[in-house]
């Protein structure tokens, strides 16, 4: 993982919230690299391949075959699925470099789509307050590319249900908002180690800044709870991030 100060000069893309300001500020002159959506020209990016983010096929319960996918990259360490849509995945975190999974796929070759992946700072059990998982806005509405479907009410009321199998056994979420945030990078913008950081987060996703911001308040959530935020760009728009987020509900992975 990478620690303190070395955070700053990680390049964020598409996908990811921007560590532009840092990399500016620790380093004046330096090319700091958002990518934005994938919108915008790719030219002289490295290109798509055939690597789909290692989606696998469910069995009737839901569950794929986590011990396949792990053993063709040992990055894996779960499943997100968001229920009837077709946001099915991996979850995978790259042991010492958080950046990697920005232009690489899911068989470790360079390109796009990419992987839904998390940071070093955020634990594999998913124990922490907040999980952020980043997905490219991909044109081909692969990975994260049909998140902002979630603008529309009557979308996001039909498609609440989020789970993620893991080792340990399958957790269940729901979705109580979708809204617009802008390019800081969500662990230097709150800290979520503290009461007032918690709060701080839960009072931006519930205070509609954005006229397309959506809330439901029938999940009580609170700081005591465990959130999943799924964060991706949002097209033409490159200062700005689309984050969806559920409230952990349990599960047979306690």
């Amino acid at each position: 993982m990478l620690a303190g100060a070395a955070l700053a000069f990680c390049l964020a893309g598409c996908g990811a919230a921007s560590r532009a300001s840092a990399v500016a500020s620790s380093a004046p002159g330096q090319a700091a690299s958002d990518a934005g959506s994938d919108a915008a020209s790719d030219a002289g990016k490295p290109q798509q391949t055939a690597a789909a983010g290692g989606a696998a096929a469910a069995d009737a319960d839901g569950k794929v075959d986590l011990t396949a996918l792990e053993a063709q990259n040992p990055d894996v360490y779960g499943y997100l699925t968001l229920v009837d849509t077709t946001i099915q995945y991996p979850v995978l975190q790259r042991a010492s470099d958080d950046a990697f999974y920005l232009e690489h796929n899911f068989d470790g070759s360079l390109g796009r789509p990419g992987v839904i992946y998390s940071e070093g700072w955020n634990k594999k059990d998913f124990s922490d307050f907040n999980t952020i998982l980043y997905g490219h806005d991909m044109n081909d509405l692969s990975m994260f590319g049909t998140l902002e479907y979630y603008r529309d009410p009557a979308y996001l009321d039909a498609h609440r249900d989020i789970t993620l199998q893991t080792d340990s056994g399958m957790r269940r979420y729901k979705i109580f908002a979708a809204v617009v945030y802008d390019d800081r990078y969500l662990p230097y913008a709150f800290d979520f180690t503290t009461e007032t950081g918690r709060q701080s987060y839960l009072d931006v996703l519930s205070g509609g800044r954005n006229i397309n911001d959506l809330y439901r308040d029938d999940l009580n959530v609170t700081t005591a709870d465990k959130l999943l935020t799924l964060s991706t760009c949002v097209s033409q728009y490159p200062n700005e991030r689309y984050l969806v987020v559920a409230k952990y509900l349990g599960g047979d992975a306690q």
